[in-house]
């Protein structure tokens, strides 16, 4: 289940918080609807009037990832179309992915321009993940609005 995350500045208001990943379906027109979780693969169906799987199949099935501006502080969604290749069975594994710093920096800010985005949820991975739960190992990132503070990620709740 795709977390939802909240980032705040030790030093103002800065706050930004979304679902770390957004399931999409590609229409025939080249848009990109959103799916939302639970419920994904029946508003895509509903969306399409095709089945889940022929979606799949012709890689109409789209994750984005939350990252926010380290220059601006925006939060946006992103991600490559081809991410989504391969079975039903990937599913899962992309909605409860984790960007890392390194894909974060693929991207050019929608707002701004600049190439300087971060994850969401953090610089994390599975021990990473564990040890930023006890305080150990957080990244110190400066908060893109006082440039002052850091910003601190926390999940809050599970979609």
């Amino acid at each position: 289940m795709p977390g939802i995350y909240r980032v705040t500045c030790s030093s103002c208001d800065y706050s930004v918080s979304g679902v770390m990943s957004s399931t999409r379906v590609l229409l025939t027109d080249g848009t990109e609807h959103i799916c939302p979780h639970p419920l994904e693969m029946n508003i895509a169906e509903k969306k399409t009037g095709e089945t889940w799987s022929a979606l799949v199949r012709q890689n109409r099935i789209i994750y984005r990832y939350a990252l926010f501006c380290l220059c601006c502080g925006e939060l946006n969604y992103y991600g490559p179309r081809d991410l989504a290749t391969g079975s039903d069975a990937h599913h899962i594994w992309n909605i409860v992915h984790q960007p890392s710093k390194r894909e974060a920096e693929r991207y050019k800010c929608k707002a701004c321009d600049a190439q300087s985005l971060y994850p969401l949820c953090g610089e994390t991975g599975c021990l990473l993940a564990l040890l930023n739960l006890v305080g150990l190992f957080r990244a110190r990132i400066r908060c893109p609005k006082c440039k002052r503070g850091f910003v601190n990620s926390d999940m809050y709740a599970i979609s």
